[in-house]
Parts: C-alpha cells; sequence; structure tokens
C-alpha cells in the first residue's frame, strides 16, 4: 500500500524538525548564520520562512542578507517548520487531486464504493467538502481514517440531515 497524504507529512515534519535542529546547532541558535550553515535549500526554506517570508528562491548568501534585512522581526518556529512541510509536500497533493479529478470526474462523482476502497484520499475529501477539522469530521460522519473508511461513512447523502455540515 502506498503511503497516505498524512504518514508522508509526518515523516516530512520530523525531517524538517531534524533540518531545523542542525541548523540551530550550526548557527549558534541563529546567531551566526554562515553560507556553509545554509547547504541545502530546505534550511533555507527554514530559515527564512520563520521570518514571514513565502516565497524563497535565494542562494545561501542572499538568504544571509534577506535574514540580516528582517533580524528585528521575530522568528516563528511553526511557521518555519510547516513551510517547509507544505512545500515538500505538495508535488505529492497536486498529483493526488489529479488523480482524485480524473475518477471523480472533475469532482462531479463521488461514488460510495470509490471513497470507501481509497481511504488514503481522506484529506483531499474532507478539503474538498469543506470541512477542515477532524473532530467536525468525526461528529459529521464517524470515526474515518485515512488508513479506513467503513462503508457507512463512505455513503454521504444531501438529503439525510446527519451528514449536513
Amino acid at each position: 500500500m502506498a503511503k497516505t497524504l498524512y504518514q508522508v507529512a509526518d515523516e516530512e515534519i520530523r525531517k524538517c524538525i531534524n533540518d531545523y535542529l542542525v541548523l540551530i546547532n550550526e548557527t549558534n541558535n541563529l546567531s551566526n548564520i554562515t553560507v556553509d550553515s545554509l547547504d541545502t535549500e530546505k534550511k533555507i526554506v527554514i530559515l527564512l520562512s520563520g521570518k514571514g517570508i513565502q516565497q524563497i528562491k535565494h542562494s545561501p548568501k542572499e538568504a544571509i542578507d534577506e535574514w540580516n534585512r528582517r533580524i528585528a522581526i521575530p522568528f516563528d518556529i511553526e511557521n518555519s517548520i510547516t513551510t517547509s512541510v507544505y512545500k515538500n509536500i505538495r508535488a505529492l497533493g497536486a498529483e493526488l487531486f489529479d488523480i482524485l479529478a480524473k475518477d471523480t470526474k472533475n469532482y462531479t462523482v463521488f461514488d460510495p464504493d470509490y471513497i470507501h476502497n481509497n481511504p488514503s484520499l481522506l484529506p483531499l475529501f474532507q478539503h474538498l467538502s469543506g470541512v477542515f477539522s477532524k473532530s467536525k469530521l468525526k461528529n459529521i460522519i464517524g470515526s474515518v481514517s485515512d488508513n479506513s473508511i467503513s462503508k457507512p461513512a463512505s455513503v454521504l447523502s444531501d438529503t439525510d440531515n446527519k451528514y449536513k455540515t
């Protein structure tokens, strides 16, 4: 079975946290950033997104210059890690949306058997339905995961109030 989007994201967040910790160690808590300490694109993204920069295409030298221009802006650890995670799993998400669009006739036909047989697409089903919280999803259709969607949970009826959001 292929890895789910959640599993890929979990692996990626662990890698990003590790790279962040290496960067912190190599730069004396971000107080001595050098070109050598920015030896991967991921470290550059982690560094600059922590200062609120989202579009990051910088060389190590340019990243240091940008860091110095924003030295007064507090560093946001959560933003630095999540930006890197999202950047690195975006391609997989796009690929899954392409598959889902094809399989559902451009998001118009969601067969219950398809939903039941493709639990790994749960994050996409949630996104398309506008349910962004696992707790809200559980209230609407019960307990599901990206490893298993029961047959009853895969049947969403527009006429059944229990499934209205």
